[in-house]
């Protein structure tokens, strides 16, 4: 495999109102346990917003991180709207940055992804980070928007009017702590060949890809998880799935939905431990020897890669989607240190509330609420856990500016203003971060953490070209900190800002 030798430069970290001008330091170093508490910006310029980043950790020297984001270049002029067709064929609009340290935050090294060149596309955007258990960095983005279309594509293009957005997921790996890389491998793309889609998988014909890509790894036997949201053609409907490698993404199987004929759905979170796969999503209908009515919250577990679910009613939660991206709003953990226990966090209008099992998904009880405050909205919960299974919840508290979110059953694109069909219009929502841990495998969680020191002026709610990335938070743990990433618009800067805090702040 060929290896890579990527551009690097050094980062701009604000702390405060204090700009700290700091240099690429190659040379690896052992953890520093005496970091104080501290964020900043890590990624963003006045110029180029960034976001949607993930975060990851080496579990072999936490000393060494990554960060993925997406940026793109402002061009709001101070409103908060778009067009989504000034960036589909701008060459460099549209990039991924990684981002990485290797002495636990003291300096940043940034690389741009090598993704958009290597497969001749415009864009490369909704990002991910992971370790292996022996210490591969791995990178990827969803490459798409093709500079030059191939036969099928001007076919789908003429005939279907798609929107050309064809690519999909690729990632690259370093095993010598981000200093070199293999070439990009794609994993879930358009027009994948039908003996790689398994049982109930059907891309549509307009070129499906896997939209907004995650990223899992059992830290039990090394195996990778990506996955994708596609359209499937039979039946139509929006479908979560999941591809799988063995040898740190060289090789990867087949192609495998989270739903089923019997438990149809689709928006699934998941995640990995001890070789099991754990989903939770809400779905329209349930075999009729249940005697349910749909929509209803499922949880399903796979011990073979997602070929084949056992699935089971989440007793306890309500029916109803909440608010959230996903899987009606649910978040799932898989806990490292016991095998088939499995928590899906959802958010309420009071708060955020958790759900447990021990026995992978036959037998449910709620055990734990986290409070809201009063006159806010909770948004983009996402959740992680240590080697030792402590959890880590982090979300957004958002204090609404402008009018109030569509009414359910609005989604996507289509449940925001346009003045035009391909430009989109919204107010912004002013925010904080907040987080709290449980260290007893999710049983309980100790009372919420104000995260952020200021509030974020205002991120526009729909994540917007010009201000992208508001919609997820990222967060990971290791033994002496909780590290998150989220966009915020402070100090001028439209960027992904980069936290810790120490596991013994949080009660």
């Amino acid at each position: 495999m060929k290896k890579f030798m990527l551009f690097a430069s050094g980062v701009l970290l604000i702390q405060g109102a204090r700009p700290i001008a700091i240099h690429a330091q190659e040379a690896d170093a052992k953890p520093d346990k005496e970091i104080v508490a501290e964020q900043y910006l890590l990624a963003g310029t006045a110029t180029r917003g960034c976001g949607e980043s993930q975060l990851a950790i080496n579990p072999l020297n936490p000393a060494i991180m990554a960060v993925s984001t997406m940026c793109q270049i402002n061009q709001d002029d101070g409103k908060f709207q778009h067009d989504e067709l000034q960036f589909e064929r701008t060459p460099r609009a549209t990039t991924t940055e990684f981002v990485i340290t290797r002495d636990r935050g003291l300096t940043w090294t940034v690389i741009e992804d090598p993704m958009r060149a290597y497969f001749r596309r415009y864009r490369c955007l909704d990002p991910f980070a992971a370790f292996t258990p022996d210490g591969t960095m791995i990178l990827g983005c969803e490459a798409h928007f093709p500079t030059t279309l191939s036969p099928q594509e001007e076919v789908n293009e003429a005939v279907r009017h798609a929107e050309q957005d064809y690519g999909g997921s690729s990632m690259i790996w370093s095993t010598d702590g981000g200093h070199t890389f293999s070439e990009p491998v794609q994993i879930i793309s358009s027009y994948m060949p039908k003996e790689l889609l398994g049982p109930f998988v059907s891309f549509a014909p307009v070129g499906s890809q896997g939209d907004r890509p995650q990223i899992r790894v059992d830290s039990s036997t090394g195996k990778i998880y990506v996955n994708g949201n596609s359209s499937a053609a039979e039946p139509a409907h929006y479908q979560t799935i999941v591809r799988t490698s063995k040898d740190r993404g060289r090789d990867w199987g087949m192609v495998y939905a989270f739903d089923s004929a019997d438990w149809p759905g689709s928006g699934a979170a998941y995640d990995v431990a001890n070789g099991i796969m754990g989903t939770a999503y809400v779905a329209t209908a349930v075999p009729a020897s249940l005697n349910v009515k749909c929509p209803c919250r499922v949880f399903g577990a796979s011990t073979d890669d997602g070929k084949t679910f056992e699935r089971h009613l989440i007793t306890g939660m309500p029916d109803t989607p909440g608010g959230g991206r996903g899987g009606g709003g649910m978040v799932v953990i898989a806990n490292p240190a016991k095998r088939g226990m499995f928590s899906v966090l959802s958010p309420t209008p009071n708060g955020i509330d958790s759900y447990l099992t021990e026995d992978t998904g036959n037998t449910w009880r709620k055990v734990a609420s986290l409070p809201g405050i009063a006159s806010t909205n909770i948004a983009n919960l996402t959740v992680s856990a240590n080697a030792k299974g402590i959890i880590a919840a982090t979300w957004r508290v958002v204090y609404p500016t402008g009018p109030q979110r569509p009414a359910a059953g609005g989604r996507g694109l289509a449940a925001y203003q346009r003045t035009e069909p391909h430009v989109f219009v919204d107010l912004p929502d002013r925010f904080e971060i907040y987080s709290a841990i449980s260290r007893d495998g999710g049983k309980t969680f100790g009372a919420p953490l104000k995260v952020s020191t200021a509030i974020s002026p205002g991120v526009s709610r729909r994540r917007s070209l010009s201000n992208h990335g508001n919609d997820f938070i990222s967060v990971a743990l290791d033994d002496d900190f909780v590290h998150m990433t989220w966009f915020d618009d402070r100090a001028g800067f439209r960027g992904t800002w980069y936290g810790r805090v120490p596991l013994g702040d949080f009660k």
